[in-house]
């Protein structure tokens, strides 16, 4: 049903169904019951029987015309000839279920149009395991109902049930309670059990409820403390990030420091330089050194070079910005030193 649908609808409609869904409710709940409690009801103290228009109370051990005084609790018969009786065979379900299905058969079940008729539906316990049960149908005319029903409220009678009964029974059977209350017939009265239930389910969900809030309060909490520390956290996020800044630019400057120490270049190339052989200008780029200056005619300065392990690449440079002297002859060479380890 669609929300505009139900807001057109009237409130005995309304009234209808939500005693329907409160019946299916309470059904569901008593399927989970042991069978001994399931099947527990509490007995009408009397049976009134209607029969064209008269009314008379079968006892315990025999039957009698005095009518029980006014606001007695009775159970309230129709002879089981005015009803029409079918037996279906139905798969095993549930009360509420059962008597939904039994429902959408009326129109085969009854010449009568379903608005003119009561279902009452009397299914025996049997066998759990067995997965068919066999249900007896009694479809009775409304008409019926609301005279017997009128002819008890003349009386006086508060009526707790409602069936057929043939000959001198002790017992109604079917049972037409629920289809009278959805019909508004009867008034709605609730066993102790239903309150019970009820109960239960109003605490659950209360407690469902509570567990809700708790735990909205308790994020609640949890995001004003966050926006409490908020700063503190700020501060402590930019403290961090300005030591791994350090951190960054000392380890740069180490490893700066480590591929150009022009002190240990200078020791590296001092001791590899040959004898004859002196330096006049040393130039250092990174680990890349140049050496100008002079030598002796047999001093080799670039085989010298090769020949220490600390440096990697030498190579001479033809540029030969010194010139040419009595001293010796000029050298220009670059030499690339290894990394030290």
């Amino acid at each position: 049903m669609s929300v505009g649908s139900l807001l057109n609808t009237d409130v005995k409609s309304l009234r209808a169904m939500a005693l329907r869904g409160v019946g299916w409710w309470v059904g569901q709940i008593e399927q989970m019951l042991p069978a001994a409690l399931r099947h527990a009801r509490r007995a009408p103290r009397q049976l009134v029987i209607w029969t064209d228009g008269t009314m008379r109370v079968v006892r315990k051990r025999a039957s009698a015309t005095a009518m029980p005084r006014s606001g007695a609790r009775v159970a309230l018969a129709v002879p089981t000839e005015l009803a029409f009786l079918r037996t279906l065979k139905l798969p095993r379900m549930t009360g509420s279920d059962l008597r939904r299905v039994v429902e959408l058969e009326a129109e085969r079940l009854s010449p009568l149009p379903p608005s003119e008729l009561l279902i009452g539906v009397d299914a025996p316990s049997g066998n759990g395991a067995d997965k068919t049960m066999q249900v007896d149908v009694a479809v009775l005319p409304q008409r019926v109902a609301e005279q017997a029903i009128g002819a008890a409220d003349a009386a006086g009678l508060a009526i707790t049930g409602f069936g057929l009964i043939s000959g001198p029974g002790r017992q109604a059977r079917f049972d037409f309670m629920p289809a009278l209350r959805e019909r508004l017939l009867v008034p709605t009265r609730r066993s102790a059990g239903t309150i019970w239930w009820s109960l239960v389910g109003a605490l659950f969900l209360l407690n469902l409820v509570v567990m809700i809030v708790r735990d909205e309060e308790s994020v609640a909490r949890l995001e004003a403390a966050a926006e409490e520390q908020g700063p503190s956290v700020a501060a402590a996020r930019a403290i961090q990030a300005r030591a791994g800044e350090f951190d960054r630019l000392s380890r740069d400057v180490t490893a700066r420091r480590a591929a150009s120490d022009p002190l240990r270049a200078l020791a590296v190339v001092s001791a590899a330089l040959p004898a004859g052989a002196w330096v006049q200008r040393f130039t250092m780029t990174g680990p890349t050194v140049r050496l100008t200056g002079y030598r002796r005619g047999n001093a080799d300065v670039v085989a010298a070079l090769r020949r220490d392990p600390r440096i990697a690449v030498v190579r001479s440079n033809g540029e030969q910005p010194l010139a040419p002297s009595p001293m010796g002859q000029p050298f220009d060479v670059v030499a690339r030193l290894r990394t030290a380890p």
